[in-house]
Parts: C-alpha cells; sequence; structure tokens
C-alpha cells in the first residue's frame, strides 16, 4: 500500500491506501502501429460478408467461452480443504485463472486484503470486489458500432458473475462486483460525444439485466461516484493535467512507457468523426509517420486528461469513499498488492485487447477443444473467408465464428 497524494490540503487525514492508479500501468497497450494483419484493401467493400444470427446455439457458445478451462473446482477444493474460509477467499481471487499481478504480492502473509476478507467471514456479509472497466473506445478499425454492448461484453459480464458465484460456494453470503464503467468519464479525453459514452453504459446494464446477473453484478457510472466531491476532483485534476502537460514524465514514468502509452491513446480516440477512408486509416495506424503526426499532438493532450482524470480520483481515495472495506481489482498491470482480473477468460492469455478494444472472436481451441473467445479489431477479421459474421436481432455485430476449413 501507499500513502495517496491527497493529504492535508483539503483538511483530510492521510491514511494507508491502495493507490492504484498511481502505479504501474494506466492504459491498456493497444496500439494499432504494428500492421501486419492490415488487409489490402476495405474489407467493408465488395468482398463476401457471411452473415448468421444469433440464435440459442450461439448464445450457449457465448456463455460456454465465459468459462475458463484454466479453473477446477473439484482440484481447487481438495487442494484448499484444511484452510480457513478467509484463506479460502484469497486464494479463489488470487489463482492464475482469475488473477494476472502478482499472486505473490496479492496472497502474501502482509497482504492488505486478508483483513478485508477476514471482516466480511466475521461480519457474515458479502465479499465487495471493485473493478473499474468499460469505456467506449471510438476508433473505427477496432470496432465498427463502436458504442454497443456485443457478445465479448457479455463473456466478461459472465465470467465476473461465474467468479462470484464461486465466492458463495466458499461463504455463504457470496459477492458482489461493483463495475465501475468510466465510459462517460473519460469520454472527453478521448473525444466521445456523451450520447455514445451514455449508450453504452445503459447497453451494458441492459446485458446484465438480460443475462440475469443482477444479483452478482451492480454497475455504477463513475461520474456519478465522483460528482459529490467535484469541487475537490476539478482543483486536483486542473493541478495534474498542469503538471504533466509541462513535464509528461512528471510522475515518474519512463520515457520509453510514455511513447507507448501515447500509441495506445492515438488507437483509443474517437477518429470515427474524422470520416477517414480506408486508405487514410491505414496510412495513419500501418503506414506513414507523417499521416499520423497531427493525432499524436491531439493523443498526448489526450494523455494528459487521462492520466490528470485517474491521479485526481486516487487523490480522493474514491474507493475508499464509495465502496469501504472491498477489494481493489484492476485490468491493468501493477507492481503494488492489487487483484489484476481477468476481465475474461483469456484476457492477457491467449488475447492482449479487452472487449471494448475490438470484437469477440471465438474460435475452438486446438489444445482443449473448447471454444474460446478472443478480442481483435474488427477491420482485420470483417469479410474474411473463415469468418463468419454474427449479427443480434437489431442487425449490430454480436461477434465473430472461426470457421476454418
Amino acid at each position: 500500500m501507499s500513502t495517496a497524494a491527497f493529504t492535508t490540503e483539503f483538511g483530510v487525514r492521510s491514511k494507508e491506501y491502495a493507490a492504484v492508479a498511481a502505479h504501474g500501468e494506466a492504459i491498456t497497450d493497444s496500439g494499432l502501429f504494428d500492421g501486419p494483419e492490415w488487409p489490402a484493401a476495405d474489407p467493408r467493400r465488395g468482398g463476401a460478408d457471411l452473415v448468421r444470427e444469433l440464435d440459442d446455439e450461439l448464445r450457449d457458445l457465448v456463455r460456454e467461452c465465459a468459462v475458463t478451462p484454466r479453473f477446477s473446482w473439484p482440484r481447487f477444493l481438495a487442494r484448499h480443504r484444511a484452510d480457513d474460509t478467509t484463506e479460502q477467499l484469497l486464494a479463489l481471487l488470487n489463482h492464475r485463472a482469475f488473477q494476472f499481478n502478482s499472486r505473490a504480492a496479492f496472497g502474501g502473509r502482509d497482504s492488505p486484503w486478508r483483513p478485508r476478507l477476514a471482516a466480511c467471514v466475521a461480519e457474515g456479509r458479502p465479499v465487495e470486489v471493485v473493478i473499474p472497466a468499460f469505456c467506449v473506445i471510438g476508433n473505427p478499425v477496432k470496432r465498427f458500432d463502436t458504442h454497443r454492448a456485443t457478445a465479448a461484453e457479455d463473456v466478461a459480464l459472465l465470467h465476473l458473475a461465474r467468479i462470484a458465484r464461486l465466492i458463495g460456494g466458499l461463504h455463504e453470503p457470496g459477492a458482489v462486483f461493483h463495475i465501475v464503467s468510466d465510459s462517460t468519464f473519460y469520454s472527453p479525453a478521448m473525444g466521445v460525444t456523451s450520447i455514445a459514452a451514455l449508450n453504452y453504459l445503459l447497453e451494458l446494464g441492459d446485458r446484465i439485466d438480460a443475462l440475469g446477473l443482477g444479483g452478482h453484478l451492480v454497475l455504477h457510472d463513475m461520474t456519478d461516484l465522483l460528482q459529490p466531491t467535484a469541487d475537490l476532483f476539478q482543483r486536483r485534476f486542473e493541478l495534474w493535467f498542469a503538471r504533466l502537460r509541462r513535464d509528461p514524465l512528471a510522475d515518474g514514468l519512463s520515457a520509453a512507457e510514455h511513447a507507448r502509452w501515447v500509441s495506445s491513446m492515438l488507437a483509443s480516440l474517437d477518429i470515427g468523426k474524422l470520416g477517414l477512408d480506408f486508405a487514410e486509416l491505414r496510412a495513419t495506424f500501418a503506414g506513414r509517420a507523417g499521416m499520423r503526426a497531427p493525432l499524436l499532438a491531439r493523443a498526448e493532450w489526450a494523455l494528459a486528461e487521462y492520466r490528470a482524470g485517474k491521479l485526481a480520483a486516487t487523490d480522493l481515495e474514491w474507493e475508499e469513499r464509495a465502496f469501504p472495506g472491498a477489494i481493489r481489482a484492476t485490468i491493468h498491470t501493477k507492481p503494488i498488492p492489487v487483484l489484476g482480473l481477468r476481465l475474461f477468460p483469456e484476457f492477457k492469455c491467449s488475447a492482449k485487447l479487452l472487449p471494448y478494444h475490438g470484437i469477440g472472436v471465438v474460435d475452438r481451441s486446438s489444445r482443449t477443444g473448447e471454444y474460446r473467445m478472443g478480442v481483435r479489431p474488427e477491420m482485420f477479421v470483417h469479410g474474411r473467408p473463415d469468418m463468419r459474421r454474427v449479427v443480434d436481432r437489431r442487425g449490430v455485430t454480436s461477434f465473430y465464428l472461426h470457421t476454418p476449413e
């Protein structure tokens, strides 16, 4: 744990706090500059588009993709039969099927999360896990319908709910995952309209209801959580933004890491509104550096806004204000003891992109024979003869089914 920057300036007593956003990866590595998979021509024009409507069989396939093959309940119980409930809960959350950050740090003797789990057990209350995630990414290379919730989101939600149910198998009060969507929170930095950001948030809530997961998952808007501290947040945001614009490395970030974050931010900006044709998109991300130079300046500005928002929220210890006693999870690689949660089974295994940084692609594992879902830029899979596009009743692409000959 590290001490938050927000201390006596606003008359708040400093305390030990997991300042997650102030350490390690702040933005997922999701750049598009390395482009060997770029098609030679626009796949949306003139090619064969094999389409299948979403039906019960395909819905079952999506549910199958939400079950990780890397976890066995009987093996887990056998291994931890002698442990008390607190240790079992810690071991479950720390299982490599669910946790990608340091397992030694999260589950070690001095883990700051053990006392919180012990309190849940002693007081007979549900385990609460806070996970910030799910943000609109307005890049038409990554996803054509950028503000929609798709099967990739379904797999993530089903996966989180399954973890909650597993916790319930060890601890009768069960668990609640507080999903904190940062869609509206980061939309100004990323240039996404408030309409698109809110629509995505509402669609995410609709999917939780449609999948019957309301007993395990609760959706929150990050903007709503921070609104009660609006004055304090704005002061910290402006302070951090001014510092980062003067010196992007002001918080100790390395130059190499900053360059990588800028490329990822460029691939996260809403560039759909620029009306770039396929040749221009390809030249920007996989071609001439001169094409992306103007956007790189915008990406650097956006990254400063994005980081300033994260750091200002951290200064306010927002998790402790909204969810006291909860377990803090993250979708980013961090060096501190924090739950690095695989948002879906293949995340940081066979898939590096988050659900909203692309479109879901379902294939059958050659090793296990089971179906799994990864996430790919839609521009790279659309129109391929080995891909069947699956659409929902609205005509919106739900996912792509890999059908090798």
